[in-house]
């Protein structure tokens, strides 16, 4: 079995993931949640325009678990923004 290639592309992916940084990071208290999106309306235009102002930001990290259809329309929300 020849798993060179394997690692190879390992490889790649973890150069490419340390070429990304941190650039900042934030807690939004919520004190509400909405069932279809997480976030309520306002949350959602906090983070759009946070997003909006800093076009350096490509990644929006929500540390809970997001039903499917919450991510989608999270994902939609944040890709009309952009």
């Amino acid at each position: 079995m020849d798993f060179e290639g394997e690692q190879d592309e390992q490889d790649d992916d973890e150069e490419e993931w340390k070429s990304d940084t941190l650039a900042g990071s934030c807690v939004i208290r919520c004190r509400r949640l909405s069932g279809t999106t997480y976030f309520t309306k306002g949350k959602l235009n906090d983070i759009g325009h946070f997003i909006k102002d800093n076009e350096d930001v490509n990644v929006v990290y929500v540390n809970t678990i997001l039903t499917s259809m919450q991510q989608k329309k999270l994902e939609k929300r944040f890709n009309d923004i952009i």
